[in-house]
C-alpha cells in the first residue's frame, strides 16, 4: 500500500477550551492501538483498524463522535512510515460543554522508532479554513504526539511514562492501571481494566479524572475513555470496529454457468410511518414549542415598536424534520428611520441540534439590503445565498435568531480568570454574507430593573469579529431560572426590554 499524501480539507470550530478537540482526538487515537480483529500489521501499528466513538456529554448521549484509522502504510522519503488519520466531530446539541468541532489530523509515523515524521491538520477557528504542518522530527526530541502516543502506551502494556510534544510544548504522560470492571456499549459488552493518565497536557486544559477502560486479553480494545472538566463529565463509548484492508491483486478465473434457481417471494416493505407535525422538541432545550415572547422595542430611550418572536411550529420542510423560529416587528412609530411593519425574520433549524436549514430575512426601508434567502448545508459546510452564491461556513454555523435560542441552553459560567476568559463560549454565526466567530463573555448573576421590578439576570456580551457589529456593542441579558428567558437586548441604539411570554399550541 502506499502513502496517500492529498488530505481532505475538513473545517474546525472549537469552543470553550481551544485544544479540547485536540484532547478528544487523543482518547479516539489511543483506540487505535488495538482491534477485536486481526489487521494487517506494520511494525505495531495495525494498517486497515478503524475505530468510531460516540461522545456524551453529561445528559447530552450523542453530542459527537470521533474516528481513528490507520489507513496506509508505505515510503515517506526512505523511512517506512504508517499513515494515521483521524477525525473528531459534534453531531449534537450540547449545552453543558458546548462547542462545534470538525476537525482532522493525519500523522506519518516511522515504523522503526513509532516517533511521527510528519503532521497535518487543519482548522478553521478564525471562520476560514487552514493547514498546518509540523515538522517533529527537526526537533531532535524522543517526543510522541497525540497519534503516536497512544501505540506507545500499548506497547508498555498499559503502564509507564512517556514524552508528549503538542504545539511545540513537551510534556510527560504518565498511566497506569487503577482498577477493573465491565463495559457496555453499542460494539458489545466487555470486560475491562481502567487505565488512568495524568500529564501537565490534561492540567493546563483543566481535565481531572482522565482514564481508558481498556478489553481485558490480547485485543486490549479502548471500549470507553472517560474525563471531567468543570464544565461537566465527558465520556467516549466505541460503537464501531473494522478491519479495512484491501485485498491483494489477483487474476481473474472464469466464472462457471449460473444455475437458474426459484427466486423467493420478496418479503413486503413496510410503509413508513407518516410524518407527525409538532411533536415536542427536547425537554434539554430551555424553551418549548410553541413559546411566544413580546419584547418592546426603544431607540435612544423613546419606546418606537414591539419585537415577537415565536418557537412557531414543527414540521416537514425540504424533507427535513424542522423548528421554525420567528422574529416580527410591529407597531412601529411613523418616525422609526429603520424598521418598518412587519420586517422578519424566519429561520428552519433542526430541532435537537437548533443548527439552521434554511433562513428567510425580509426588510425594508433602511435596512433592506441585508434581506436574503439561504439554504444551509451543514455537512458539506456551506450556505448557498438566494440559490446562487456559495459561501463556505463552520459546521454548525448559526445565524443571529437561532444563536439567541441556542445560547438560552448554553452553560455560560463566568470565567475564573479575567485576563484569560477560558469560559467564553464561541459560535460560527453566519451575517449577511459571511461567518464570523461570536464570542459570548458572560458576566456573574445580577439583577436588571425591568418594568419597573428588580429582575434576577444574567448579562453576555458578544464580540463578532465583524467591525460593523461590534461597533454596535450587542448584549444580551438572560433570566436566571430554567427558561432563561431574553430579559433585555441592546443593539447600539436599540434596547429591546422582555413585556410577557406565553405558550401557544400550535396549528
Amino acid at each position: 500500500m502506499t502513502i496517500l499524501t492529498r488530505l481532505k480539507r475538513h473545517y474546525i470550530f472549537v469552543a470553550h477550551l481551544p485544544q479540547l478537540a485536540g484532547v478528544m482526538l487523543f482518547l479516539a487515537l489511543f483506540a487505535g492501538v488495538v482491534c477485536a480483529q486481526a489487521p494487517e500489521m506494520a511494525g505495531n501499528f495495525p494498517v486497515g483498524e478503524r475505530l468510531t466513538y460516540t461522545i456524551s456529554m453529561e445528559k447530552f448521549q450523542n453530542a459527537a463522535y470521533a474516528e481513528i484509522f490507520a489507513a496506509s502504510a508505505g515510503k515517506l522519503g526512505d523511512r517506512n512510515v504508517v499513515e494515521i488519520r483521524s477525525r473528531f466531530r459534534t453531531v449534537s446539541f450540547a449545552s453543558a460543554a458546548f462547542f462545534l468541532v470538525d476537525e482532522s489530523r493525519i500523522t506519518y509515523a516511522a515504523i522503526d522508532s513509532g516517533l511521527p515524521l510528519l503532521i497535518r491538520r487543519t482548522d478553521l477557528s478564525a471562520g476560514l479554513p487552514s493547514e498546518k504542518v509540523y515538522d517533529p522530527a527537526g526537533a531532535e526530541r524522543n517526543a510522541h504526539d497525540l497519534a503516536t502516543v497512544a501505540y506507545a502506551i500499548r506497547r508498555t502494556a498499559g503502564s509507564g511514562s512517556l514524552m508528549l510534544e503538542e504545539d511545540g510544548k513537551l510534556h510527560q504522560l504518565t498511566f497506569q492501571h487503577t482498577g477493573s470492571g465491565k463495559v457496555s456499549t453499542d460494539a458489545g459488552e466487555f470486560e475491562t481494566t481502567t487505565v488512568t493518565l495524568q500529564s501537565s497536557y490534561f492540567s493546563e486544559l483543566g481535565l481531572t479524572n482522565v482514564s481508558i477502560d481498556l478489553s481485558t486479553g490480547a485485543t486490549r480494545v479502548p471500549v470507553r475513555f472517560r474525563f471531567s472538566t468543570g464544565r461537566g463529565e465527558f465520556t467516549a463509548n466505541i460503537t464501531s470496529i473494522q478491519s479495512i484492508v484491501p485485498q491483494p491483486d489477483t487474476v481473474p478465473t472464469p466464472l462457471p454457468t449460473p444455475v437458474q434457481t426459484p427466486r423467493p417471494t420478496p418479503t413486503p416493505t413496510p410503509t413508513p410511518r407518516p410524518y407527525q407535525p409538532n411533536q415536542p422538541i427536547p425537554a434539554d432545550l430551555a424553551f418549548v414549542l410553541g413559546e411566544r415572547i413580546r419584547m418592546r422595542i426603544s431607540r435612544d430611550g423613546n419606546e418606537v415598536g414591539t419585537l415577537t418572536l415565536r418557537a412557531a411550529e414543527r414540521t416537514e420542510f425540504q424533507g427535513k424534520d424542522t423548528l421554525l423560529l420567528s422574529a416580527t416587528v410591529s407597531g412601529i412609530a411613523a418616525n422609526e428611520p429603520n424598521l418598518r411593519e412587519n420586517d422578519t425574520m424566519l429561520v428552519r433549524v433542526d430541532p435537537e441540534m437548533l443548527s439552521p436549514h434554511f433562513y428567510e430575512l425580509r426588510v425594508s426601508g433602511a435596512l433592506s439590503q441585508l434581506s436574503q434567502t439561504g439554504s444551509f448545508d451543514q455537512a458539506a459546510g456551506q450556505v448557498s445565498i438566494a440559490g446562487r452564491e456559495r459561501v463556505a461556513v463552520p459546521f454548525g454555523t448559526h445565524t443571529v435568531l437561532s444563536l439567541l435560542y441556542a445560547m438560552r441552553s448554553f452553560n455560560l459560567r463566568p470565567s475564573i480568570v479575567t485576563d484569560s476568559p477560558v469560559n467564553d463560549t464561541r459560535v460560527a454565526v453566519f451575517w449577511f454574507d459571511r461567518p464570523s466567530v461570536f464570542s459570548l463573555r458572560p458576566s456573574n448573576a445580577d439583577v436588571i430593573l425591568l418594568n419597573g421590578e428588580r429582575v434576577p439576570g444574567q448579562l453576555i456580551s458578544i464580540n463578532t469579529q465583524n467591525p460593523q457589529l461590534d461597533a454596535l456593542a450587542p448584549k444580551v441579558w438572560l433570566g436566571n431560572d430554567d427558561r432563561r428567558l431574553p430579559l433585555r437586548i441592546a443593539v447600539g441604539s436599540y434596547q429591546f426590554d422582555l413585556i410577557d411570554s406565553v405558550i401557544e399550541i400550535p396549528r
